[in-house]
């Protein structure tokens, strides 16, 4: 297609922005990246993907959603607000995922990705139905693609959203590195016999005998934990322990004292249940030949 104007012929590029959709294209590369990867395929495709992804995709998919009509920023503005708003959204959502219960990894890392640019497109799309068709289209005058414009109000406030993107982007990343990502928040439940080991564990019992299991804790939850353990013997509580307050990564051992109910017989299942905080956490069990 090409415009007169001036009496000369300038070569045009036709642009629905409804259609060809920034927060699209991205979503289509994390589909084709997350395929590359599930097939372990190994090229510069998949390298050069990922790279462009990574510097331009969630940018990109936010300018689009803040910026729907085609004639508010220029090409250099939207490449140059993408750059930076990719980085430091990438940088926001690897610190949170860092903390998190599925950790900073490739996979959570795309699923948390491909939501956010779903959501921008979803935005986009939104914004762009209430545009007129003329506003949907631009026309990219190939002579004028880079054309000088006196700093006015927009560029003050884009210079302004980029300076806070990035001191947004190295403030995250200088925090990444000054604090260790947290371990998964788990507890080690665990049982031992006579000799402090996992094994030589009381096999046999006689109704009204009591007997004695040494049970260990040790807390992984990243912070400070209360914790009980009862044992149960078909849903009759037979022991109990003391309320202990552990705080983060201490372990303990704590004997616990069982008596067999009277009406106990045969093959008994012996259930120990770790409360956290006042509910049911983890669960261990022995078998008990009880005979009288």
């Amino acid at each position: 297609m090409q415009v007169k104007r001036n009496g000369s012929l300038y070569p045009t590029i036709t642009l629905d922005c409804l259609i060809c959709s920034a927060p699209a294209a991205v979503l289509a590369g994390y589909i084709i990246l997350a395929g590359l990867i599930a097939l372990n395929v190994q090229s510069p495709l998949r390298v050069g993907l990922a790279v462009i992804l990574a510097v331009f995709g969630s940018g990109s998919s936010t300018v689009a959603a803040l910026f729907p009509r085609p004639g508010s920023l220029d090409f250099v503005e939207r490449t140059a607000l993408s750059a930076c708003l990719s980085l430091a959204i990438g940088g926001i959502l690897g610190f949170a995922l860092a903390r998190s219960l599925w950790g900073l990894r490739l996979q959570p890392l795309l699923i948390a990705t491909g939501i956010y640019n779903l959501i921008c497109w979803g935005i986009t799309w939104l914004r762009r139905r209430r545009l007129s068709r003329e506003e949907r289209i631009i026309l990219l005058h190939t002579s004028k693609l880079f054309p000088p414009r006196t700093p006015g109000a927009a560029n003050h406030i884009i210079t302004v959203v980029l300076v806070v993107c990035l001191a947004a982007g190295i403030w995250v990343f200088a925090r990444s590195l000054n604090q260790p990502a947290l371990d998964t928040p788990m507890t080690e439940f665990y049982l031992l016999g006579p000799g402090g080991q996992t094994a030589d564990y009381p096999q046999t019992g006689r109704p009204g005998e009591t007997l004695a299991v040494t049970c260990g804790i040790a807390n992984r939850e990243n912070q400070a934990a209360a914790y009980q353990i009862r044992a149960f013997i078909e849903g009759e509580e037979i022991g109990s322990s003391q309320m202990m307050n552990l705080a983060s990564a201490e372990t303990l051992t704590n004997p616990l004292t069982l008596r067999i109910p009277a009406a106990a017989s045969g093959k008994t299942r012996v259930e120990f249940v770790l409360y956290l905080n006042g509910d049911p956490y983890r669960y261990c069990h022995l078998w008990l030949d009880i005979s009288s």
